[in-house]
């Protein structure tokens, strides 16, 4: 019983990890895809990119 429960335990904190790792990297991704419109276009790259870091940023404070 003791085993399994360990097993159980370990299993849920990979999982967290790897959807830490997960957000992280999408965060990375968007934060790229950001400055490659920005450029491109007419927005500001500063405000937009603040606008979506905020949303990112509250969005792993929630899942945390």
């Amino acid at each position: 019983m003791n085993m399994a429960a360990l097993t159980l335990r370990a299993d849920s904190i990979i999982n967290a990890v790897n959807a830490v790792k997960i957000l992280f990297m999408i965060k990375v991704v968007v934060i790229f895809m950001v400055k490659i419109i920005s450029i491109n276009s007419d927005y500001s790259s500063g405000n937009v990119q603040s606008v979506i870091n905020q949303k990112l940023n509250k969005a792993i404070a929630k899942k945390m």
